[in-house]
C-alpha cells in the first residue's frame, strides 16, 4: 500500500503506517504479557492499551493513507490534530466489542475484558459493569459529536472527519 501511494500519489505513507502497526503489536504484546503473568489490569490500564489494540488506529491510519487526496504531511497534521476522535472512535469500538464478546473470550482463556477489571476494581455485578460500559461508550460518543461538530465548519479536511466517524461500528 505505501509503495502504491508513492508511486500513484507521490507521497510516502509507509513510516506512517509503520508507527501504527508498531503501536498495536505494542499494545498486544501488553496483552499477551497480562495473560501470561494472570495479571489483572486496572481499568484505567485496559482502557489505555485497549483502544489500540483493537485496531482501530490501524484501521483507521490505513483508511486515512488510502482515501485522503493529499500528502503524507498533511494527513498526520489531520491525524495528529484530531487525535481525541481516533481516541474516542476506536475506545467505542473495543467497548461495544466487549460488550459483545468479553463471555466468550473469557471462555477461551482470553485476557479479562473492560466489564471483568471494572467489576473487579469496584466490586460491581456484571450487570452493573456492563451497565456502566454502556454509560462510557454514551459519553464517549457525545464527545466525538462535539468535536465533530466543532470542526464541521473548520478548514479541517471534511473528508478526514468523516471517515473517521464512518469506521465505528
Amino acid at each position: 500500500m505505501g509503495y502504491d501511494n508513492l508511486k500513484e500519489h507521490g507521497y510516502h505513507t509507509i513510516p506512517f503506517l509503520k508507527n501504527a502497526w508498531a503501536d498495536l503489536c505494542k499494545a498486544q504484546l501488553l496483552e499477551a504479557k497480562w495473560f501470561h503473568s494472570g495479571y489483572i489490569p486496572t481499568f484505567k490500564e485496559y482502557i489505555d492499551n485497549a483502544w489500540v489494540s483493537i485496531s482501530g488506529p490501524v484501521i483507521l491510519s490505513h483508511a486515512c493513507s488510502l482515501t485522503l487526496n493529499s500528502t503524507t504531511k498533511d494527513c498526520l497534521e489531520h491525524w495528529k490534530k484530531h487525535s481525541n476522535i481516533i481516541y474516542c472512535s476506536s475506545l467505542i469500538f473495543r467497548l461495544a466489542d466487549d460488550l459483545g464478546t468479553s463471555v466468550d473470550e473469557l471462555k477461551r482463556g482470553d485476557v479479562p475484558k473492560s466489564i471483568q477489571c471494572y467489576m473487579r476494581e469496584t466490586d460491581s455485578s456484571e450487570e452493573e459493569a456492563r451497565e456502566y460500559i454502556r454509560k462510557l461508550i454514551d459519553a464517549t460518543w457525545k464527545k466525538m459529536n462535539e468535536e465533530y461538530l466543532s470542526l464541521a465548519h473548520s478548514t479541517s479536511s471534511p473528508t478526514f472527519i468523516l471517515l473517521l466517524v464512518s469506521c465505528i461500528p
